[in-house]
């Protein structure tokens, strides 16, 4: 029974040092980012507060990262630095106005949907 263990064990070790994990980190992150910028969407340009609608709160946040990054390229070149001041600025603003106040664990439930639903789509699409 603790063959199957320490095999089982090294394989999930295989699985989280390898790329498909990481890329699918990366998707995960991006979900949650995404909502995250739809939520200040919403509070700060709508004065709407609403944590509930997940996906709605990824579209919206779509369209606040394109009007940031095209208004930010009129006077910057968009470099790593300015995109990583402003990837900071908007989390401590959504740490700010609470977006994490919220049930974590719907949060990351429906995040792990998502992302491992454009994670599968990624991969057949590749091949």
């Amino acid at each position: 029974m603790w063959t199957y263990y320490i095999l089982l064990k090294f394989i999930f070790l295989a699985y989280v040092n390898s790329r498909p994990f990481i890329n699918f980190l990366q998707t995960l992150l991006i979900c949650l980012f995404l909502a995250l910028n739809g939520f200040l969407f919403k509070r700060i340009i709508l004065n709407f507060n609403d944590n509930k609608n997940f996906e709605e709160n990824s579209l919206f946040g779509f369209i606040l990262i394109s009007f940031i990054a095209l208004f930010i390229n009129f006077f910057f070149p968009l470099s790593l630095h300015v995109n990583n001041i402003i990837f900071l600025t908007l989390v401590f603003l959504g740490l700010k106005f609470g977006y994490f106040n919220q049930n974590k664990k719907d949060l990351i439930k429906k995040c792990i949907y998502v992302s491992s639903l454009s994670y599968i789509l990624f991969v057949f699409l590749l091949f």
